[in-house]
């Protein structure tokens, strides 16, 4: 009985030693893995880490892609003829079709004048930031984002203009641009999130684009291109630009104004055909013939899809929203 006892307690005292080594064995690998090691474990968070800025990218694109298709098939029609119509402008594709029939037409020989082409082509690149610019408000409806995107765009020209084309835009103007992006961010990301003073900015600073460029635009022209000369084709064409860039503008404030709603959108996307037709009547001055026919095709289509539809009408409990919101 006692030799029993004597061997449970050995046998006992063997299998917590064999535990034991066990355990440090185990331990002794942990340490040596190089998963364990320092460099394993910040590789290891390095791939997660990666992981979750794929993950949260591909949520970001899932998200715009949902938002895109949620819209009214009209809104969804002008948001696409934007994009492609910016791209067609910004790649100097339509620049030199177009001097040519502004040539053709008014009997100048603009498209062989190297002032000429500049001040087209950077001017076709501002054209393509405003609907770049239109497009972010119509897509966001409005909102902060939409705000901020559209500043970041104007703000992007500036330096593709400045590095790029060795042009100074008007100093002042870029100063502009530059408290506007302020006041949008202090609105977005440190404000109590209602703060008006972003969309205050904003619609001021398009608004006061619009009023410049109507009403004085040769001081921001020869602020720009100081080499033009008074009365030269080349001023003729900068001022037609300039016109182009007032209507952009007041549209443009008008949609942060009004926060993008569809009856805005219809109206606005309106007067950008109406714009562009009377342009190409007076002296083939618009953008070219199929560009300005698609624009109309999309403008009646989303017009109609707009004024014919209740659902607008029916969110503001039977009264259409008004034409010129409040801040």
């Amino acid at each position: 009985m006692v030799k029993s006892i004597v061997i449970d307690r050995k046998s006992a005292k063997q299998q917590n030693a064999d535990s034991s080594r066990k355990a440090e064995n185990k331990r002794l690998f942990n340490a040596s893995s190089p998963i364990n090691s320092p460099k394993g474990k910040a590789q290891a968070a390095e791939l997660f880490s990666s992981a979750d800025v794929a993950s949260n990218n591909a949520s970001f694109l899932g998200n715009i892609l949902s938002e895109f298709w949620a819209q009214p098939l009209g809104t969804k029609m002008i948001t696409l003829f934007l994009l492609n119509t910016s791209l067609t402008f910004f790649t100097g594709t339509a620049t030199i079709p177009w001097l040519t029939d502004y040539d053709s037409a008014n009997g100048t020989s603009n498209s062989s004048n190297v002032l000429s082409l500049t001040i087209a082509q950077v001017f076709f690149e501002v054209i393509a930031s405003l609907m770049l610019q239109f497009a972010s408000l119509n897509f966001w409806s409005g909102g902060p984002t939409s705000l901020l995107v559209a500043t970041v765009l104007m703000l992007s020209t500036f330096v593709k203009h400045i590095f790029v084309n060795d042009i100074m835009p008007p100093k002042a103007l870029m100063a502009l641009t530059g408290c506007v992006t302020g006041a949008l961010v202090y609105s977005r990301y440190v404000g109590d999130g209602s703060s008006q003073v972003g969309r205050k900015a904003f619609v001021a600073y398009h608004a006061l684009n619009a009023v410049v460029f109507s009403f004085n635009p040769e001081a921001p022209l020869m602020a720009t291109f100081p080499q033009i000369e008074p009365g030269s084709d080349a001023e003729r064409i900068g001022l037609h630009f300039l016109q182009v860039f007032s209507i952009m503008e007041l549209l443009i404030a008008w949609m942060a104004l009004q926060r993008s709603s569809r009856d805005c959108l219809a109206y606005a996307f309106m007067l950008i055909f109406i714009s562009m037709l009377w342009h190409v009547l007076d002296g083939c001055r618009g953008p070219p013939v199929p560009v300005v026919f698609g624009c109309g095709v999309i403008a009646l289509f989303n017009f109609k899809q707009t004024f014919g539809d209740d659902d607008v009408t029916k969110l503001r409990g039977g009264q259409r929203p008004p034409l010129v919101a409040n801040f």
